[in-house]
């Protein structure tokens, strides 16, 4: 593919990965074959509590998991670009801004390849 800006060939977009996030930094992949699908699954998902053994310790709750930029990747594996800034829920009520949640569904949507990828989930998983 040609860059439209300058006309360098850039690698084709083979895979997109998006997971959750939590406090301690421990990631889970994110679920769904479409953009409306991830964010309805860590919706749901932040309404559960998720138990955990970190560092030798059971931890009853990890709270409400973050949403991470999708990261757009090259067939070698190499990250072509981040889409979408970091939901963050409120650490108690696990709400979430909605004019950020729409924001980053809008720039997942605007993406030229993310929605492919993401259909391509549902053959290959």
């Amino acid at each position: 593919m040609k860059c439209e800006s300058c006309g360098h060939v850039t690698p084709d977009a083979t895979k997109v990965s998006i997971h959750y996030m939590y406090d301690a930094f421990v990631f889970d992949k994110a679920k769904g074959c479409t953009v409306d699908e991830i964010i309805t699954n860590w919706l749901e998902h932040n309404k559960r509590k998720h138990p955990a053994l970190l560092g030798g310790h059971e931890v009853d709750d990890l709270g409400p998991a973050y949403l991470c930029p999708a990261i757009v990747l090259d067939k070698d594996g190499m990250e072509l670009r981040r889409v979408g800034k970091m939901l963050i829920p409120h650490w108690k009520t696990k709400e979430v801004n909605q004019k950020d949640l729409i924001a980053y569904r809008d720039a997942l949507l605007s993406d030229p390849d993310i929605q492919r990828l993401l259909k391509a989930r549902e053959v290959s998983e």
